[in-house]
């Protein structure tokens, strides 16, 4: 009866791993043309940058800016080009999350009246990792405008003046783990006006997502090493994607 008890127990342990190591798996995005899980690993720096607008500060040195680079309106690739190109990145101190963008984006619109006809970043940070997009998870951020809509006291938010970069603070109310993982994702969204559709162009990977509500994975790192499908760039140099 005694061994039987035990057979019970180390089964049910091992079924209770098995079940979330197959939960953790289904609840990371897999880029669909190279099989690896896609994510961003935002390293530790040894200062927190002043959260200006201005990408000038020695911690984005160390970060590995990324392209934006797929349409969720077209599901589909965006090539970067005068109408919208944009870049971003992240890094991590004590308990916060830093973020930084910069954008050029032929015509802004940042006067009307109503939100949904004013260019804004729409990001998604989700500390929870529940997997997908959500009211309670977005932080909407009208170009020009310091902080978000509505205002959420978890987060900074400041322009530059020239209206190109942005940067952010996200407050994750505790430090994070080396390699601890939560939920992200954004889009910029390009409000041109007329006959075109706005365009929603953000981060994903290069075969896109089979679910668009879905959210990928930031990973807080000690030091950075690219993989695949974190490709080395440079700030300041958009342009010379197109």
């Amino acid at each position: 009866m005694f061994e039987s008890n035990q057979f019970m127990k180390i089964t049910i342990r091992y079924v209770i791993i098995f079940l979330l190591l197959v939960v953790d798996a289904t609840a990371q995005v897999v880029d669909p043309e190279t099989g690896l899980f896609f994510e961003y690993k935002a390293v530790r720096v040894s200062a927190a940058p002043v959260v200006d607008g201005h990408l000038d500060d020695p911690a984005w040195k160390g970060a590995t800016p990324q392209q934006l680079e797929w349409d969720f309106t077209d599901n589909r690739r965006w090539h970067p080009s005068a109408d919208f190109s944009g870049v971003f990145a992240g890094v991590w101190f004590d308990g916060f999350l830093y973020l930084a963008f910069e954008f050029i984006d032929d015509q802004l619109r940042i006067k009307n009246n109503t939100i949904t006809q004013q260019d804004r970043l729409e990001i998604y940070i989700d500390p929870e990792r529940n997997g997908y997009k959500s009211d309670q998870t977005r932080y909407i951020i009208p170009i020009g405008q310091d902080g978000n809509q509505p205002p959420s006291p978890l987060l900074l938010a400041t322009w530059a003046s020239n209206l190109k970069s942005f940067e952010l603070s996200f407050n994750l109310r505790r430090i994070p783990q080396k390699d601890q993982k939560i939920n992200f994702g954004f889009y910029y969204v390009d409000v041109d006006g007329g006959q075109q559709s706005n365009h929603r162009i953000g981060w994903a990977p290069t075969g896109g997502l089979e679910d668009r509500n879905k959210l990928a994975d930031l990973t807080f790192a000690v030091a950075l090493k690219p993989t695949l499908n974190q490709k080395a760039m440079q700030w300041g140099r958009i342009k010379s994607l197109y």
